[in-house]
């Protein structure tokens, strides 16, 4: 019975109830913060404008498609993580017949409300049994714009040698929000600085040259690569993905309409004007103090954290001791 008293008045002391106070105050100044300066951490679902299935092959030439491939396996479906995507394999039938890039495998995925950047070839083939010899980035020109992009040349294990093309080269990359990203961490990277919108996109787009029985140099393969993109890309930029920036201008609408109103709120507070701010009259300006306002919440944000961290500390000081605090290692 003391026993629990004792464990019970612990959780009432000054020090721990502070704590508490100051990390519940952080939470909710977060999502006050995060819905006065219109950041949209949780993203909808934003759809296709037409499903990757109805890509139109006759707008792929002079390339063929030569087969179209499902993946029946409900677990690896699964573990892709969208239903939304292409397994084509086509043939360039400008290349001589034994060109070693004439004939490749399309593989594009299409993820609608992305919360990670999942299934890149780096893991996907080493986890099925492939060895990674290379890893290189690369550029493809497509028109006046150079798109970056990875290349990738795994070989077949030991056991499987004696089967034909022990190596073959891999290249990808991504389209996230309306631009292109050459590995994972750029697409991280282009995701993450999207948070003034409600939606979100990623699509990889991957070419695997393992149809013949030589592999291609980097040089074909990149080459071979930049060719297809230049018809492939401008395809799903017109046809097939989504345009964020109508997505972004209705959400910015509505987030900045309740900056103005806080902000204006403000001014108003410190008899700096009559509460009324036109956004549209100074767009660069009410940007530079939108962006200026989220550094400071982030900054106080951090800073509560701390001072969190400091009262727990000083919290098991208090009730555990000095030395037992020191011997812990905190």
């Amino acid at each position: 019975m003391d026993d629990r008293r004792h464990k019970i008045a612990a959780y009432l002391q000054p020090a721990f109830l502070i704590c508490a106070a100051v990390l519940a105050w952080a939470g909710v100044g977060m999502s006050l913060a995060a819905q006065r300066l219109g950041l949209y951490l949780k993203k909808e679902p934003l759809p296709l404008k037409k499903p990757l299935e109805a890509l139109d092959e006759a707008k792929l030439a002079p390339y063929k498609v030569t087969a179209k491939i499902r993946i029946e396996n409900q677990d690896i479906r699964a573990s892709l993580g969208t239903e939304d995507y292409i397994q084509w394999l086509l043939e360039d039938p400008r290349e001589p017949t034994e060109s070693a890039v004439r004939k490749l495998l399309l593989f594009v995925t299409y993820y609608r409300r992305p919360d990670r950047v999942p299934h890149v070839p780096e893991e996907c083939y080493t986890g099925g049994g492939y060895e990674r010899l290379a890893t290189n980035a690369v550029a493809f020109q497509i028109g006046t714009r150079e798109i970056p992009g990875r290349y990738l040349l795994f070989a077949k294990t030991a056991q499987d040698l004696a089967l034909a093309m022990p190596q073959f080269p891999v290249l990808y990359l991504f389209r996230v929000n309306g631009e292109y990203a050459g590995s994972r961490d750029e697409a991280r990277m282009a995701l993450n600085k999207n948070v003034f919108s409600t939606h979100s996109y990623f699509c990889k787009i991957e070419l695997v040259f393992n149809q013949s029985s030589t592999a291609p140099t980097r040089e074909m393969a990149t080459a071979a690569s930049g060719k297809l993109l230049a018809v492939l890309l401008p395809l799903l930029e017109q046809e097939h993905w989504p345009d964020l920036a109508t997505h972004r201008e209705t959400s910015r609408s509505g987030a900045e309409s309740k900056d103005v109103g806080w902000l204006g709120g403000s001014l108003k507070a410190e008899g700096l004007g009559d509460g009324c701010i036109d956004a549209s009259s100074h767009p660069q300006s009410f940007g530079r103090v939108r962006r200026g306002a989220a550094l400071e919440a982030a900054t106080h944000l951090s800073r509560a954290a701390f001072a969190s961290i400091r009262l727990h500390n000083l919290w098991r000081v208090l009730n555990h001791g000095e030395s037992s605090w020191r011997e812990e290692g905190v």
